[in-house]
């Protein structure tokens, strides 16, 4: 059921996303992908690695088009573990599907969504985070592990 959330955000942000040079750093962004330079310091380097590799994933239109579509697939997979958090906190699979899109289609979610931003990218390492203190909550994951590995995490969305 998450998957299905994050399946569904993302053919909304497929629909909706932003053919061209989106506003801010996106083309700064979609310029530094598409020759493996530093789009402006700080450089972006986990964003700028995770991009390019998207981009050679689903090869479908030009640099900026495929930076456009990373955020999008980063933005997704976010949702979709936003669900399976919600779904792990609440009990209720609709009501985490309801959640989890909810938050995935807010405007200042959806902005970064369909446009070349990093800030997919640290959402993602956030509802991963999330997920991951789900699971020690539950049981599945010791302490010890899943809560270091969650600030991890968190670190690295933030620094990303």
């Amino acid at each position: 059921m998450p998957w299905t959330a994050g399946l569904a955000a993302f053919a909304a942000y497929l629909h909706g996303l932003v053919p061209a040079v989106g506003p801010h750093d996106a083309a700064a962004l979609a310029a530094g992908l598409g020759s493996w330079g530093v789009p402006h310091p700080p450089g972006f380097p986990l964003w700028s690695a995770s991009a390019r590799l998207i981009g050679t994933l689903f090869p479908f239109g030009d640099w900026v088009y495929r930076a456009n579509l990373a955020s999008a697939v980063t933005a997704a997979v976010a949702v979709a573990l936003l669900a399976a958090a919600a779904r792990r906190l609440t009990g209720s699979a609709s009501a985490a599907a309801a959640a989890a899109l909810l938050t995935g289609t807010a405007p200042v979610w959806w902005r970064r969504a369909v446009s070349a931003e990093v800030f997919a990218g640290a959402a993602l390492f956030a509802a991963a985070s999330i997920w991951l203190i789900a699971r020690v909550r539950d049981g599945e994951l010791s302490p010890g592990r899943g809560l270091p590995l969650a600030g991890l995490l968190a670190g690295v969305g933030l620094a990303q």
